[in-house]
């Protein structure tokens, strides 16, 4: 089953993951304790919330594979297919 995880990046490009947390662990350097979606619209329907509050929390969130970096993921998210 294809699963999809929230990467979070700020203006310096440091990624992080969505956890599904509360509080201050909601976002975490390792992917492990990212929260999976089973549904794509899932997860970008929350990315697209997380964005409108961008200023802050200064994160940009996109939808993607949770396996995009063994997969072909990074080559879709630049195409701007699994864009949140």
């Amino acid at each position: 089953m294809i699963t999809y995880i929230l990467r979070a990046l700020d203006i310096n490009g440091s990624e992080s993951f969505y956890t599904g947390r509360a509080g201050d662990g909601w976002v975490s350097v390792d992917i492990t304790n990212a929260f999976t979606y089973e549904s794509l619209d899932g997860a970008r329907n929350q990315g697209k919330r997380f964005n409108r509050n961008e200023r802050l929390h200064g994160l940009w969130f996109i939808a993607v594979r949770s396996d995009y970096r063994t997969y072909d993921g990074v080559e879709a998210m630049n195409a701007g297919l699994l864009e949140a």
